[in-house]
């Protein structure tokens, strides 16, 4: 068998591979964005982020999808992120509690 042999079989089977995931319907692109649709809850632990829950809560809630419930879980184990969680406060979107 010529030396080359192998590593011609790997580059075949690495470009069919390629072409036929490009290949493959439908796309995601091929679908638009919804805007609404059923509630989609999003639990965020929060176990020692106090830093980081604020922004965390704040990508959630700043997607364009409109039913979503936030659900800040917190141990109050060294640091409070409740305040933090809180004080991103959409209409009735963050509920305290323990």
């Amino acid at each position: 068998m010529i030396w080359w042999a192998v590593p011609a079989v790997y580059l075949a089977f690495f470009v069919v591979l390629v072409y036929r995931y490009h290949r493959r319907l439908p796309h995601l692109s091929a679908y638009p964005p919804r805007a609404a649709g059923p509630l989609v809850s999003v639990i965020i632990p929060a176990r020692d982020e106090a830093a980081n829950i604020e922004a965390c809560v704040r990508s959630v809630l700043a997607t364009a999808y409109q039913p979503i419930e936030v659900i800040v879980v917190d141990d109050a184990a060294a640091a409070s992120g409740c305040c933090a969680a809180t004080s991103c406060r959409r209409a009735g979107s963050v509920n305290r509690g323990r």
